[in-house]
């Protein structure tokens, strides 16, 4: 199943994040080269807007700076990544902006923060 550390966040932001949805059965997004599924969708009441966020706690580093290159070459939807700390090794710049590093969980004020700028941005995505 879904990390504890990702069931606890989704519990906070379903509490704490004011004008905005969890769905934790994103379905599937396609991208330029393949799909992705991500482990949440947030979805801002005021307008339905969304974004894709991923969560991720487990891997090498190597494969979470392949995963934010491949999320960093599309452009049609908005999306943030949540990674430990210790999985970000190597410096992505691509994804300046839509990765939130994190100790044991990330900050629900950062992720709405994030989502905003992302939702409000003109190629912020649907």
């Amino acid at each position: 199943g879904p990390p504890r550390e990702l069931l606890a966040f989704a519990s906070l932001f379903a509490r704490e994040a004011a004008g905005w949805t969890i769905d934790h059965e994103a379905d599937p997004v396609e991208l330029d080269d393949g799909y992705w599924v991500p482990d949440l969708k947030l979805i801002r009441s005021s307008d339905g807007k969304i974004v894709y966020f991923d969560f991720i706690t487990r891997g090498k580093p190597q494969s979470v700076a392949s995963h934010l290159r491949r999320l960093s070459r599309q452009k049609k939807w908005a999306w943030l990544v949540a990674a430990s700390q210790t999985l970000l090794a190597e410096p992505v710049h691509e994804a300046a902006g839509r990765l939130i590093p994190f100790k044991s969980i990330p900050l629900v004020e950062t992720v709405v923060s994030r989502a905003e700028h992302l939702v409000d941005a003109p190629s912020g995505g649907p």
